[in-house]
């Protein structure tokens, strides 16, 4: 007959082989199946978003010239903004920049 402790101590055998069947389980599908976990990971879904937009930008030319556009207005818009801390910081510096 077995005692309580030899009970505990195979089922906590039983647990510490299980956990590492599951762990040795999770390596074999991830190394077998890497390409599929990949595609279903979140960041992927950006990804796709942007090579769709690399390859409209490929094939479509008014959207190459839109994207340039708005590209070139918003460096505009970073350089002002830079611009007028620039100016603003000289100003409160005491600085006699115009």
């Amino acid at each position: 007959m077995m005692t309580s402790d030899h009970q505990s101590h195979n089922v906590g055998r039983v647990h510490q082989w299980l956990g590492l069947a599951v762990d040795a389980a999770k390596i074999r599908l991830r190394s077998r199946t890497r390409r599929l976990l990949w595609s279903l990971t979140p960041g992927e879904r950006e990804h796709r978003v942007l090579r769709s937009e690399l390859r409209r930008l490929e094939r479509d030319p008014k959207f190459a010239v839109e994207l340039r556009i708005e590209l070139a207005e918003g460096w505009l818009r970073v350089r002002f903004d830079r611009g007028l801390a620039e100016l603003v910081s000289g100003r409160a510096g005491g600085g006699d920049r115009p």
